[in-house]
């Protein structure tokens, strides 16, 4: 026997990792991996059929009734159109006489609101201009509430993921933003 060898008993190895640790949760990866990456993707797409018909329903003149929003501006009929359009859905709603769009996506945690496909859809409709939808693709929730107007639309909106996009869209009297 070979005494300089050591023993198969003295050797030390490490214990394998434990086999009932539960595997990671794909879904949620993926959820985290393509969820804001996907509204870029979805709010460009949707701008070009949702420009197509919002022009559709202001030029047939139907889209609102008389003594509605469209006394209020071409704003208020816009969104009145991308409501009719994109919604109903939770967590969408026109208020403050049709002068107001606000929209609260869902979140990593919170599973109520708007799909990331109604925003886009509302986005296009209103043929938000493609620096503020990537601004509002890159907002992190240190980034606290970000605003940009086009038009006469004043856009105010915040990121988390957890509770997802919350985007308020207003109409600006007059294209004055004040």
């Amino acid at each position: 026997m070979n005494h300089d060898a050591p023993d198969d008993a003295a050797v030390g190895t490490a214990a394998p990792p434990p086999h009932d640790v539960p595997p990671h949760d794909q879904r949620t990866n993926d959820e985290r991996r393509f969820g804001r990456g996907t509204v870029v993707a979805a709010a460009l797409g949707g701008m070009a059929v949702g420009a197509s018909v919002v022009a559709l329903a202001l030029s047939l003149g139907g889209a609102t009734p008389a003594g509605d929003a469209a006394d209020l501006g071409p704003g208020a009929a816009a969104f009145e159109a991308a409501y009719d359009d994109c919604g109903p859905s939770d967590g969408l709603e026109l208020v403050d006489d049709g002068t107001t769009l606000s929209l609260d996506a869902e979140g990593e945690e919170d599973f109520t609101g708007a799909s990331y496909e109604t925003v886009a859809c509302v986005l296009g409709a209103l043929e938000t201009p493609s620096r503020i939808t990537e601004l509002m693709n890159s907002t992190r929730a240190l980034d606290g509430r970000q605003t940009d107007t086009w038009d006469d639309i004043t856009a105010t909106w915040s990121y988390h993921p957890d509770t997802g996009l919350d985007l308020l869209l207003t109409v600006t009297p007059d294209g004055d933003p004040s």
